[in-house]
């Protein structure tokens, strides 16, 4: 993550703190939940040395009694917000005044350093299969969804810290589902597919179309990186299986589509 995706980040979780001011359900609020998960989240990636002074802020009181009004609750509440508040514009600061960016090195945007891990996914592949391993032992055909997904997942912790497995997407056309990897600091979303019998490119396609669809309304995701291992080239034209459902993206939704292997 860049210097300004950063500081466009904690600028999201500041907002939201500030909505989360004055909120009755206070610390029982899913959303108030799911904030200081991203900050701690964050600060452990971005800021580790920070961590502990977020854990030390208090969001309630610590001692409460028959006596203890609602209004005190909420007022502790508030003020933990606030506190906060001024916590994580500190932190902005500290960005601004002393992380730099590398001069002369491009850095590769997140999105296209997982396309890169896709598209060399066939190297690791082959180096796994039973037939490469040293003195007979085990390995890992890729033969379902479930093998491509276990090896990309290894493969994406080399080089990203917070990768999320299986994480359930809000309802869309009334089904509920899951979601393959999530990378949520990002809000880029990994859906993986398998060619097999019963999968061929029509039916690639169709699936993804509709996993695009999802994906426009949700919360966590502006970026889908679509995966799509072909090990036996049942796609027969993978460069317009990768544009036709590129030509998807909107501009709430970048959608990007990897076929391997190519050749």
């Amino acid at each position: 993550m860049n210097k300004r995706r950063k500081l466009s980040y904690l600028d999201e979780l500041i907002q939201t703190a500030c909505v989360l001011v004055g909120c009755r359900e206070r610390q029982s609020l899913p959303l108030f939940v799911q904030w200081r998960g991203d900050v701690r989240a964050f600060l452990r990636k971005f800021a580790s040395e920070r961590c502990e002074e977020f854990n030390q802020l208090r969001f309630g009181l610590s001692l409460t009694t028959s006596s203890t009004t609602e209004s005190s609750l909420q007022r502790a509440f508030d003020d933990g917000l606030g506190q906060a508040v001024g916590f994580l514009e500190s932190v902005k600061q500290g960005i601004v005044l002393f992380e730099e960016d590398i001069a002369g090195q491009p850095v590769l945007p997140i999105v296209d350093r997982v396309v890169r891990t896709c598209r060399r996914f066939p190297i690791a592949a082959r180096q796994l299969l039973p037939s490469r391993r040293h003195a007979g032992r085990p390995g890992i055909d890729q033969n379902d969804e479930y093998d491509v997904q276990d090896v990309l997942h290894a493969l994406l912790l080399l080089d990203f810290d917070d990768v999320r497995e299986e994480e359930w997407t809000p309802s869309y056309a009334s089904k509920s589902a899951r979601m393959d990897f999530l990378l949520k600091v990002d809000r880029l979303v990994i859906e993986v597919k398998r060619t097999r019998k019963g999968l061929g490119a029509k039916e690639a396609k169709e699936e993804l179309a509709i996993d695009i669809d999802h994906y426009r309304v949700h919360p966590d995701c502006g970026t889908l990186v679509c995966f799509v291992y072909d090990p036996d080239h049942v796609i027969r034209n993978p460069a317009g299986f990768e544009r036709d459902l590129e030509g998807q993206r909107t501009d709430q939704l970048d959608v990007r589509v990897v076929v391997a292997p190519r050749d």
